[in-house]
């Protein structure tokens, strides 16, 4: 069985891709793909690479990727390549290629690979036109999501749309489509390129957008109590006296930001309250406890099925109850150590995109036949 995964790449990491690639006169397809996969980035070739050891037939495509998609065009459609160089003249046209993608070249990529099963991990990224006709050229279209919801008729077109947030599988089955909870997971193979250091106490890795105004608010609170170092993007929305900018040390992206993690004792996260209500989801939950630090997230409802609280993650109810816990397990390093290391454990039992590729594909074989 065929299976494509459609997704897209924050814009700043392609950016730092292509100035790289073009530094190294990297212009070959394979090459170039392999050079992105290096980093780690994402979810990178975890899906495909795990759900290929299980039998599948996998590939990825970066829609927004240009350099790549370039190179697979002037490979496998040299008429295309020269058509999307004119249209690309055109302001309007490149500027939607540079965060949408190429949709022509998209097209041409799944009407050649014949997928049984198209993936599509970007869905506000495919407008509805689009999935309708890339459902013409498969037999199962799939998407995921767990990120603010775009207008329900970009999923209208998809026999399956995954979730990792409960409360969206249920929104999704509403508006009468077929959804299945599928969880986030960590991919343990990056602990074979990195050094556990902890060089960092307190750290934060992640957005600090409007969206993110709550937890922004949490971590002021918290850097004024203690020395927490950060990285990210989005801090222009914050206030210039905001304390987060004093320990600020840019973004991080792949093994930049596992490595952090790794260098870590303790590692804070927090939910974006209109897209996860009550329910715990985040990459970070699996990543921190993946590389060894001790994860504190905002409690949730569910966040006792996915980790045991207290003993393999700590939960934080408030800021103060935050700011007392960081206080106590820098205190602590023996119960700090146990928990982290428990924590890291279970991930590594329960939650590998090794583990959930298996889960994937009992999912995909139901809704398949």
């Amino acid at each position: 069985m065929k299976i494509l995964f459609i997704d897209n790449c924050y814009p700043d990491f392609l950016t730092k891709i292509e100035r790289e690639l073009t530094e190294q006169k990297i212009f070959d397809y394979d090459k170039i793909i392999n050079y992105y996969y290096s980093y780690s980035f994402g979810t990178s070739d975890f899906y495909s690479k795990n759900i290929s050891s299980l039998g599948f037939e996998a590939k990825d495509i970066i829609i927004n990727f240009d350099r790549l998609q370039v190179a697979w065009s002037m490979k496998n459609a040299p008429l295309l390549n020269i058509l999307t160089k004119i249209l690309k003249t055109i302001p309007t046209v490149r500027n939607v290629y540079q965060l949408l993608g190429n949709p022509l070249v998209l097209m041409a990529q799944i009407k050649k690979e014949k997928p049984d099963i198209v993936y599509v991990q970007c869905i506000g990224s495919l407008p509805p036109f689009l999935t309708k006709q890339i459902k013409k050229h498969t037999k199962l279209l799939v998407g995921q999501i767990a990120s603010k919801f775009p207008p329900d008729n970009f999923f209208s077109n998809y026999d399956l749309i995954l979730s990792s947030l409960p409360n969206m599988v249920e929104k999704i089955r509403i508006i009468g489509v077929k959804s299945e909870y599928f969880k986030i997971g960590f991919e343990s193979t990056v602990l074979n390129k990195i050094k556990h250091n902890k060089k960092y106490e307190v750290t934060h890795l992640g957005g600090y957008g409007k969206i993110h105004r709550e937890r922004n608010q949490i971590l002021d609170y918290i850097a004024r109590k203690t020395r927490v170092d950060f990285w990210g993007y989005g801090i222009s929305n914050l206030l210039t006296n905001s304390p987060i900018l004093k320990h600020f040390h840019g973004e991080a992206w792949g093994m930049d930001y596992y490595n952090i993690l790794a260098d870590s004792k303790i590692t804070i996260t927090g939910h974006i309250k209109e897209v996860a209500g009550k329910y715990a989801n985040n990459m970070t939950l699996y990543e921190a406890t993946g590389c060894g630090a001790l994860l504190m997230t905002d409690y949730k409802e569910n966040l006792g099925d996915i980790f045991e609280i207290g003993k393999e993650v700590i939960a934080y109810s408030s800021p103060e109850d935050l700011s007392n816990k960081i206080e106590y397990y820098l205190k602590h390093e023996d119960e700090r150590k146990t928990i982290a290391l428990a924590g890291q454990k279970r991930t590594l039992r329960d939650h590998t995109y090794k583990e959930r590729m298996i889960e994937l594909k009992q999912i995909l074989q139901k809704y398949y036949e």
